[in-house]
């Protein structure tokens, strides 16, 4: 009998540490998944952060852009673009040619070089936007990278124009209204928090 009795201590044991184990398994497995939530969360707001405190630069410079283009094709003068249209007081010929010393313009340069490093950045953290989104993050998540392809598009279009005047500036105000939906949306989601 006192096999018995040892034997049933022993299993006992066994079964404690079983369920010990698993309870420590389960905890540790819960604080994995929480830290992933948290660190998801992160990237969201990065990413919105990133948008965000760019987005007027991003504008300033697209309506610059925007200016000196118009302006040289119609012949509008304006203190702010006349170092970009005119040449020895006479308006230049090509549109191509004023938005050739836009770019050439330091501080100007220096802006669009910013630009191109946040297309980077957001094109990294989207990348990691994609992977595994927590079931709490999903409708921002997804509000959140149509921001980023959008304020992507639009930060190429201003790096990078091309295309006619109209077509331009159509595009550039079509991507500005979206952005405004979307804006609309993430502050519609209740409760906005990363």
């Amino acid at each position: 009998m006192d096999g018995n009795v040892n034997n049933n201590k022993n299993w006992w044991k066994s079964i404690l540490i079983v369920v010990a184990v698993g309870f420590i398994a389960l905890y540790m497995y819960n604080e994995h998944v929480e830290r992933q939530k948290e660190e998801y969360g992160l990237a969201l707001k990065s990413a919105y952060d990133l948008i965000v405190e760019n987005e007027d630069e991003t504008y300033a410079c697209g309506n610059l852009l925007d200016n000196v283009w118009r302006n040289s094709i119609f012949h509008i003068s304006d203190s702010k673009t006349n170092k970009y249209t005119k040449q020895n007081g006479q308006f230049v010929k090509d549109f191509n040619v004023a938005i050739e010393r836009l770019n050439k313009d330091k501080s100007y340069s220096k802006k669009i070089e910013n630009i191109e490093n946040q297309i980077i950045e957001l094109n990294q953290l989207k990348k990691t936007l994609n992977d595994n989104v927590p079931r709490k993050f999903t409708q921002v998540n997804d509000v959140i990278v149509q921001m980023i392809d959008l304020y992507v598009k639009r930060c190429i279009l201003i790096a990078h124009p091309a295309g006619s005047y109209n077509d331009w500036t159509g595009r550039i105000n079509d991507l500005s209204i979206d952005e405004q939906d979307l804006y609309l949306q993430i502050t519609e989601l209740e409760p906005f928090e990363l």
